[in-house]
């Protein structure tokens, strides 16, 4: 999807390259982390098994320091696997919010720095705590990333860096006992460490991270990616993150030309069609989603920005760094020295070691982390694709069966099903939430019975609000990578939606009513004549 990187270089151009790339005090520092983390991590991947053994000893460790270990009776690695039960968000929520409520090692055995929120299942955000070992964790995988790109990837020259900042727009700031929730910069990822030494490489937009509203986030970032021509990295998230900033730009164009003075890039603005070419000519690499849901909006970024190498960012969750793309290795490889992993098996449901994993299986993901963590169900699903050492890479290929996420908004159909549900006068007996691609991504509430159009549009505002309660929805919503949601009634909804799953090859026996569809189902749709 992406131009092929240079060939690896030797250590002395190795040297040149970060030389460039590291220009001030903080050159040494960076060096040494990204080289340090990364020689222990490829010698972690050469035997998986001694690194995660390793590694449960450190979170046995952790967890019998907590009330939830103590409950459990956790003292040894074995009592870590066979005493603590394999919970999702919704059987931890208590434990964490007392945890938030008193912060006295409740489930977290190392003080929590900040909290972070991401969609919940069932209710409407989730809160993940962040202690310094986790967030360690997330500075050793940009170290590993690093090095990688430092030895394989394209040559580097600037090192301007922009690392995608996730607006508040002014929500919450502050648990009970005072912890921060969220970041200000989605670099304080890295430490303050790793931070202060790249600090002079990062583009900072001026007024994002206190932004009022996502428009404004928006003009902020794309005036501050357009003054850079010395940009050459962007990470975002979500490719359609990127695009939408792309798309800012070019509404903005006739004020960012006025910005750029004299600049000769001002030209690539005056076109019809941007050439980002010669606004970013030094632009080499964005990094970002590219997998399952995100893989078609990974193409179109490819397609608006030519030349430009698109790297996956593999599985980077909120609950920890999972996987990292290598280029040595040619795929995602698990972050065996972070994080423990058990892979459920997608068609027997048992439960295997890492290195246990069998070439081309597919299997859900359940970790345990250093923030407090253990045996915790993601509700990702991955397929061993090859071997990086004796270490399996795994490939994300999409969510748990009842997870929709287009953009990373992540609804859950248990969460959908209690946000529709105030409105069970109205949707009638048989309704579903679709997916859409076209044209452009948003939702489509499918019901059996016909309403009048103010009606549906009515109804369609309502339901859309409702979901905006889901903190990630939310934020797709306000930045413009989700459209509102759509009401489409038909008397042969029903009928469509079992055509349609017979025609994907279901079982007449299989055939359930899902309150939600999880993959995007345009076909669906056109055949309800929806637009």
């Amino acid at each position: 999807m992406s131009r092929s990187p240079d060939r690896p270089r030797s250590n002395s151009s190795l040297s040149h390259c970060a030389e460039a790339v590291f220009p001030r005090a903080g050159r040494a520092a960076a060096q040494t982390a990204f080289r340090a983390g990364s020689l222990g991590f490829a010698a972690a991947t050469a035997n998986p098994q001694a690194a995660q053994r390793r590694l449960l000893k450190d979170l046995t460790s952790r967890c019998e320091r907590t009330q939830y270990g103590l409950a459990h009776g956790v003292r040894t690695p074995e009592d870590f696997l066979t005493r603590l039960p394999v919970v999702d968000y919704q059987e931890l929520a208590p434990w964490l919010a007392a945890q938030r409520q008193a912060e006295r090692r409740t489930l977290v055995a190392d003080r929590v720095l900040f909290y972070e929120k991401t969609s919940g299942s069932s209710g409407p955000a989730k809160y993940i705590p962040y202690t310094a070992a986790l967030r360690g964790s997330f500075t050793r995988m940009f170290a590993v990333w690093a090095d990688d790109l430092l030895r394989h990837g394209p040559r580097l020259r600037t090192g301007a860096f922009y690392f995608s900042i996730s607006p508040s727009f002014g929500r919450e700031q502050r648990t009970e006992q005072g912890v921060p929730v969220g970041l200000e910069d989605d670099a304080d990822y890295l430490g303050p460490l790793l931070k202060r030494a790249l600090s002079s490489l990062f583009v900072i937009p001026t007024g994002a991270a206190n932004a009022p509203d996502a428009d404004t986030w928006k003009r902020c970032v794309a005036r501050a990616l357009v003054l850079r021509g010395d940009l050459e990295i962007i990470s975002v998230w979500n490719p359609s993150m990127l695009l939408v900033i792309l798309d800012t730009i070019e509404a903005q164009r006739h004020e960012l030309q006025c910005a750029l003075g004299l600049d000769p890039r001002r030209a690539a603005l005056a076109e019809p069609n941007i050439d980002w070419a010669v606004l970013w000519p030094e632009l080499k690499l964005v990094s970002c989603w590219t997998s399952a849901a995100a893989a078609p909006l990974g193409l179109a970024l490819a397609r608006r920005l030519p030349g430009v190498m698109v790297q996956g960012k593999g599985l980077l969750a909120t609950e920890a760094p999972l996987t990292i793309p290598l280029l040595a290795a040619g795929g995602f490889v698990p972050m065996i020295d972070q994080v423990f992993y058990e892979l459920e098996d997608v068609q027997t449901k048992q439960l295997s070691l890492l290195h246990e994993a069998v070439l081309g299986r597919s299997y859900e993901l359940v970790i345990s982390q250093k923030g407090g963590l253990c045996r915790y169900r993601m509700g990702d699903r991955v397929r061993v694709t090859h071997f990086y050492g004796a270490t399996p890479c795994l490939d994300f290929i999409g969510r748990g069966h009842d997870t929709s996420d287009l953009v990373g908004e992540k609804l859950q159909e248990g969460f959908v099903a209690e946000a529709l549900r105030e409105f069970s006068h109205e949707v009638g007996s048989f309704w579903s939430l679709v997916p859409a691609r076209s044209p452009h991504d948003h939702y489509v509430l499918l019901l059996n019975q016909a309403r009048s159009q103010l009606d549906q549009r009515a109804l369609a505002a309502r339901v859309d609000a409702a979901l905006r309660k889901a903190y990630h929805y939310e934020h797709a919503r306000a930045l413009g990578q989700l459209g509102p949601v759509r009401v489409v009634a038909s008397p042969r909804a029903a009928e469509l939606i079992r055509d349609h799953q017979l025609r994907r090859g279901m079982k007449w026996g299989d055939i359930k009513h899902r309150l939600l569809f999880t993959e995007p189902a345009d076909a669906l749709l056109q055949e309800l004549a929806v637009p």
